[in-house]
C-alpha cells in the first residue's frame, strides 16, 4: 500500500441540476487525471487514483483472511464509478449516486475523511458545516488530551 494522503476540513459547496459540484482547489490535483467515486450507504467517497489502490489492497488482504467473499467484493465494484475533475475543477456525479444518497441541486458538503473526500447532502447554508464542528466537540477534546 502507498502512504495515504489525507483530507481535512469541511467545505460547503453547490451542486448544480447537472450534477456537477467544484472541488475544493487545493485537492483537484489529486483528482484530475483519475478517480473513483464510491457509494457508502450514507455518502458518496471520492478517492484519488492511489488511494483506491490502497481499498483494493485491503479488500483483497480481507479476501485472502476470508474476513470478505469475492462477491462482497463485487458488490463494491459494482457501487464504483470512474471520476474525473475537468479543468475547471468540476466533478460530474452520475444521477444514479445522486439520487442513492439524496444529493438534491444545492449545497452539500464536502469533508476530509482519511483517505477521501466525502460528499453529503448539506444545508440551506453553512450551518451544517458548523453543526459538524460541534458534534465532533468530544473528539476534539480527546484529542486534545492526549496532547494533539
Amino acid at each position: 500500500m502507498t502512504a495515504l494522503r489525507t483530507y481535512v476540513g469541511t467545505h460547503v459547496i453547490k451542486l448544480d441540476v447537472k450534477g456537477r459540484l467544484f472541488v475544493p482547489a487545493q485537492y483537484r490535483p489529486d483528482f484530475v487525471e483519475r478517480a473513483k467515486l464510491m457509494y457508502r450507504g450514507d455518502h458518496l467517497a471520492l478517492y484519488s487514483e492511489s488511494g483506491f489502490d490502497n481499498v483494493v489492497a485491503r479488500m483483497e488482504e480481507l479476501l485472502r483472511e476470508g474476513r470478505l467473499g469475492r462477491s462482497d467484493i463485487d458488490d463494491l465494484m459494482q457501487m464504483t464509478e470512474n471520476a474525473t475533475v475537468d479543468s475547471q475543477g468540476r466533478l460530474i456525479i452520475p444521477k444514479i449516486m445522486r439520487l442513492a444518497v439524496n444529493l438534491d441541486a444545492g449545497l452539500v458538503t464536502v469533508g476530509g475523511r482519511l483517505d477521501y473526500l466525502s460528499i453529503v447532502p448539506g444545508g440551506e447554508d453553512e450551518s451544517a458545516a458548523v453543526e459538524t464542528y460541534r458534534t465532533k466537540a468530544d473528539q476534539a477534546l480527546k484529542f486534545k488530551d492526549l496532547g494533539f
